[in-house]
């Protein structure tokens, strides 16, 4: 067993796209892709679709530590790019929330 240091936060939102939105949001998502990817403090993102309901959608952002993602994460030039992206394809906005690792487990 291997455990490693968690200096990250991750985001999780839970995410509703209207069913006749779903294939341009899963585009969209592809296309903006490198725009999120260049902002400060961002380490890695995923966005896994839940199964039983097709419409679902978790987002799961990792960055350096929360306040960096609240600031310079989501007051970023980047970002506001990749808002216009995705905020017309779910209404209300998701709840965001954040976690600190506690434990991490790799093989």
């Amino acid at each position: 067993m291997k455990s490693f240091l968690c200096l990250v936060i991750l985001q999780v939102a839970v995410i509703n796209v209207e069913p006749k939105q779903i294939d341009k949001f899963e585009t969209a998502l592809c296309t903006a892709q490198n725009i999120v990817e260049n902002i400060r403090y961002y380490v890695s993102h995923k966005l896994n679709k839940y199964i039983e309901k097709d419409k679902r959608y978790t987002p799961l952002v990792n960055c350096k530590a929360l306040g960096n993602q609240k600031v310079g994460f989501r007051k970023s030039k980047q970002y506001q790019k990749w808002r216009v992206f995705f905020h017309n394809f779910y209404h209300p906005f998701p709840e965001v929330e954040h976690y600190e690792c506690v434990f991490r487990y790799a093989l």
